[in-house]
């Protein structure tokens, strides 16, 4: 359950500690997913916002009581830093990837940023929708348009060769949009 609160506490069963909060913004109810008495623990997802920002983000933390010692122990992490973990990692395995016949894979923003090309690193987090080709096509915002109306297909450009002349050659590409990344 998220609730919007000025402030709110919660004690801790038997740990003997008060968590405050006296923001304004949207916190979880702790109450609501503390774990039982006999382990003195919670997982939880809260809204919190980031040092420094103002804008609540949905952060999840484990936290345990250990009555021997009197200390209360917890760890969070952001959701969105998660999140970009996950997708460097990806993008790192992606960039190793290669097609038995020498083909590679390349991952683009929507917005057709180049993410990952592994025989171009030199354009990685450059947009490239404006860039033309020898026939004058936009081959990447086309990409992006395909992807934005039909979520997926092919699109036919000319493109330099990987380790060969500055010419382009007819190129097709599959494309397909991943949403949960863009």
């Amino acid at each position: 359950d998220i609730l919007s609160a000025s402030a709110f506490t919660y004690t801790f069963p038997n740990a003997g500690y008060d968590f405050k909060s006296e923001t304004n913004s949207t916190v979880a109810q702790l109450n609501s997913v503390i774990g039982t008495d006999m382990f003195n623990e919670a997982r939880l997802t809260y809204w919190w916002p980031k040092t420094g920002e103002r804008q609540p983000q949905p952060k999840h933390s484990y936290m345990r009581y250990f009555p021997a010692l009197g200390w209360f122990l917890g760890v969070g992490e952001y959701v969105s830093d998660i999140r970009d973990a996950q997708l460097a990692k990806a993008l790192d395995e992606i960039r190793t990837l290669r097609l038995a016949d020498g083909g590679y894979f390349f991952v683009m923003g929507t917005d057709g940023t180049m993410l990952v090309n592994p025989v171009r690193p030199d354009t990685e987090g450059t947009n490239l929708a404006g860039l033309k080709d020898s026939q004058n096509n936009l081959p990447i915002k086309e990409m992006m348009d395909l992807c934005q109306e039909h979520g997926q297909g092919f699109v036919s450009y000319m493109w330099p060769k990987p380790n060969k002349d500055k010419r382009e050659y007819p190129k097709l590409s599959y494309v397909k949009l991943f949403e949960p990344w863009n």
